[in-house]
C-alpha cells in the first residue's frame, strides 16, 4: 500500500483532519485514475478550501455551545483599537515562532506544548490579547470562561473540559481558558474529602487534557490569581506573562490611536486636548478602564459639541460609584 494512504489512515485515526484533508488532497493529484473523475471533480475544491467557522459551528454538540465562544476575528476584531506594548510585542512574536517550532519538534517525535500563562489585574487586556493573537496569527478564536464550566454533580466538571479539549483537537485555533484558578487551585491547600477531592481530580484532568494538545493549536490562559494556580499546571506553560497596566506615555499613544480610529471609521469629528488626556494617563490605568473611559467620553460628546473630556466623564464615573 502506498505510504500515504497510511500516514491518511493515521491521521483519520488521530482525529488529525487538517493533516488528513491535507494527504487527501496529495492522493488526488498524485493518483487521480484511481479516482472517478466525478468524483475527483467535486472532491478537489472541497479538500483546497479552507475549514470554515461555520462547519465547526454546525459540528459543535448542544452540550458545548453553553460553554464555547468560537469567534472569527478576521471579521469582528479591530487591531488598531487594541494597543500592544513592546512587552507584549515579545511575546507575540515568542508565540508565533513556537508555533512554526511545533510542527518541526512532532515530525521528530518531540511533544511540546505551545502554551503562555497570562495573568494580572482585571481590564489590562488578557481576552483581548488572545484576540488580537488569533487575528495575527489568522487562526479563529475559541474562548471558554472555567467558571461556567464547573458542575454541581460528581465529575461534570471533568466531562466538560474532556469534551472541549476533544472538541479543539480538531478545530486549529488559538485556544483561551480564561479564569483558570476556577479549576487549576493549589492542591496542596485543598482539603481532602467531598468537593476537596473532586478539585483534586479536576486539577489532574486538566493537566491530562493539556498533554494532549496538537501542533496546530495554541493554547493560552489567563488569571487574576496566579498565586493559586497548582505548581503542576504552572509547568505545563512554556512562557507566564504579567500583564501590566500602562506607563503614561504608553497610555496617551493608547488613547490617542483609539480615538483616532473611532473618527476615521466612525465618520466621527471628535477633537481632544492633549493635556485632559496626559491627565488622566498618570494614574496607572489599564487598558479596558481606559477604552470604557474613552467610550462614555464619546457618548457624552457625541450628544453635545464633539469634544472628547476624560476628566470630566471620570469625575462622573467616581461620583456614580459612590452613589
Amino acid at each position: 500500500m502506498d505510504e500515504t494512504y497510511l500516514h491518511l489512515l493515521q491521521a483519520v485515526a488521530l482525529r488529525d483532519m487538517a493533516e488528513a484533508r491535507l494527504l487527501a488532497e496529495q492522493l488526488c493529484h498524485s493518483s487521480p485514475q484511481d479516482i472517478p473523475p466525478d468524483f475527483l471533480a467535486w472532491l478537489l475544491p472541497r479538500l483546497s478550501e479552507e475549514q470554515s467557522q461555520e462547519v465547526f459551528l454546525q459540528q459543535l454538540p448542544p452540550e458545548l455551545a453553553r460553554l464555547l465562544l468560537i469567534e472569527d476575528v478576521s471579521k469582528t476584531f479591530v487591531p488598531e483599537r487594541y494597543w500592544v506594548s513592546e512587552r507584549e510585542k515579545k511575546v507575540l512574536e515568542d508565540i508565533i515562532s513556537q508555533n512554526d517550532a511545533c510542527h518541526l519538534l512532532e515530525d521528530a517525535k518531540i511533544p511540546f506544548l505551545n502554551a503562555t500563562l497570562l495573568w494580572g489585574q482585571s481590564g489590562t487586556g488578557k481576552s483581548q490579547f488572545g484576540r488580537y493573537l488569533a487575528y495575527t496569527m489568522g487562526k479563529p478564536f475559541v474562548y471558554v470562561n472555567l467558571c461556567n464550566m464547573v458542575g454541581a454533580s460528581l465529575g461534570e466538571t471533568g466531562r466538560n473540559l474532556r469534551s472541549i479539549f476533544d472538541f479543539v483537537e480538531d478545530f486549529p485555533c488559538v485556544f483561551m481558558l480564561d479564569e483558570l484558578d476556577a479549576i487549576a487551585v493549589n492542591r496542596g491547600s485543598i482539603a481532602t474529602g467531598g468537593s476537596g477531592d473532586e478539585m483534586t481530580r479536576t486539577t489532574i484532568g486538566l493537566m491530562q487534557c493539556m498533554d494532549t494538545v496538537r501542533k496546530d493549536v495554541v493554547l493560552l490562559a489567563a488569571t487574576n490569581r496566579k498565586d493559586m494556580l497548582d505548581a503542576a499546571v504552572l509547568r505545563r506553560f512554556t512562557a507566564i506573562h504579567e500583564l501590566k497596566a500602562f506607563l503614561p506615555d504608553e497610555a496617551v499613544e493608547m488613547v490617542v490611536s483609539y480615538l483616532t480610529n473611532v473618527n476615521e471609521t466612525g465618520g466621527l469629528s471628535l477633537t481632544w486636548d492633549e493635556k485632559d488626556i496626559k491627565e488622566q494617563c498618570q494614574i496607572g490605568r489599564a487598558q479596558g478602564e481606559l477604552i470604557n473611559l474613552c467610550n462614555r467620553a464619546i457618548v457624552r460628546a457625541v450628544q453635545n459639541d464633539n469634544v472628547i473630556r476624560l476628566t470630566a466623564e471620570d469625575e462622573r464615573a467616581r461620583k456614580n460609584r459612590w452613589n
